[in-house]
């Protein structure tokens, strides 16, 4: 069996990876990715266990552990005055072999590509067509003339996947009101008076902002998500109005707790609004097959977009395994589906939790995030079936 996988970001290169690395698996695959070269964009991302413990079946444990940083905790601290409000023991969950992790979104891209053949991947490759054949075999058209057989079409080209767009017609991308600001990662030498050795999550009124440690030195990732309906008039001109929704976001961090605005001074913050594609009714149609934010790009309310992207490559080679893809294709769809639907009702409600802006609100808020992170029970049940798959 031929696959073609087109994009080579985080799902699409951890399905190349998984399938390169099974001696047994009779699957050949190539990756297409528009881009001229790998994405290298400076930002970090965090790994839950249930996403380290699949990439380990393809040697991340080998990374150089100068690469990463596994943090114990995770900090909850008001974002306008820095007081902690409780915190959630990463131990109760971690295993030795599965950790807890946060690193530089390249650092993982370049570890997947290396451990790929230097022809596996192909750049430069914008796809304008998909043909059928038969109902075994389609022709991908690239924008440069060339062409590709396959058996399979994996679209993992992101949230605004070109293929979803012309191949699943009843999908609907839509700007969900809420724009991500970021940094570079900041040098550890230039963060004073915030713990580096956790995730420390900053509730706001109407935003929050995330910060941790992305490898041994201790360097931060930063990233601020801010919701405002008004944002929405902007949706089809973001880079026009983009130095103006900037200055904005720098005159709201003024008000935030001063370590954390000293944090900021003299960075560079690049705009990123984030886009939802609304769930419908499957991911497979005519063995094209949908993976990672392509199918399903979500609020990042619970630090599981690479995690379930990985789930995502993780289900579908072992489905593209099985002799009767009739039937385990909508295996996967459906298993997927299930499995992101119930993530996205934990970040509808951490949306909610985050962004509290009334102050009876936030007390009750705080005591019961307070008396329910103190109980190990608790967090224990809550957190099984999130880090448990």
């Amino acid at each position: 069996m031929k696959i073609a996988i087109i994009g080579a970001g985080i799902s699409g290169l951890t399905l190349a990876n998984l399938i390169q690395s099974d001696e047994n698996c009779n699957i050949e695959f190539k990756v297409f990715e528009k881009r001229a070269e790998i994405d290298n964009q400076s930002r970090g991302i965090q790994l839950s266990p249930n996403a380290t413990r699949i990439l380990n079946l393809i040697n991340l444990k080998d990374l150089n552990s100068s690469q990463f940083f596994s943090p114990k905790k995770i900090n909850f601290i008001d974002l306008l005055n820095g007081k902690k409000i409780t915190d959630i023991d990463l131990s109760l969950f971690n295993k030795a072999n599965d950790p807890y992790l946060c690193i530089e979104r390249s650092v993982l891209i370049n570890f997947f590509k290396k451990q790929l053949p230097t022809d596996s991947i192909l750049f430069n490759k914008k796809v304008v067509k998909i043909e059928n054949i038969d109902n075994n075999l389609k022709i991908v058209n690239f924008s440069d003339g060339e062409s590709f057989k396959a058996n399979i079409i994996v679209a993992a080209d992101g949230v605004f996947s070109d293929i979803r767009k012309h191949n699943f017609k009843n999908s609907v991308l839509n700007f969900s009101g809420f724009i991500a600001f970021r940094t570079e990662i900041i040098a550890s030498s230039k963060i004073n008076l915030i713990d580096k050795e956790r995730i420390n999550v900053f509730f706001g009124p109407s935003c929050h902002a995330v910060l941790y440690p992305v490898n041994r030195n201790k360097d931060i990732n930063f990233v601020s998500i801010i919701s405002n309906n008004k944002y929405k008039i902007y949706a089809d001109n973001w880079q026009v109005n983009e130095e103006n929704i900037i200055k904005e976001f720098l005159q709201k961090s003024k008000f935030w707790w001063e370590n954390l605005t000293n944090a900021l001074k003299e960075k560079k913050i690049s705009l990123w609004p984030i886009y939802k594609v609304k769930t419908f009714e499957d991911w497979t149609k005519n063995n094209i097959i949908l993976m990672g934010d392509a199918a399903h790009a979500m609020l990042p309310f619970q630090a599981q977009g690479a995690a379930q992207s990985i789930e995502d490559a993780y289900n579908l080679y072992e489905n593209l395994k099985k002799k009767d893809l009739e039937s385990s294709l909508p295996v996967y769809s459906k298993t997927r589906k299930k499995r992101i639907s119930k993530i996205e009702m934990r970040t509808n409600i951490n949306r909610y939790v985050f962004h509290i802006s009334n102050k009876f609100l936030k007390y009750v808020r705080n005591f019961l995030l307070k008396k329910l992170f103190e109980n190990k029970i608790f967090l224990k049940i809550y957190f099984k079936n999130l880090f448990n798959q």
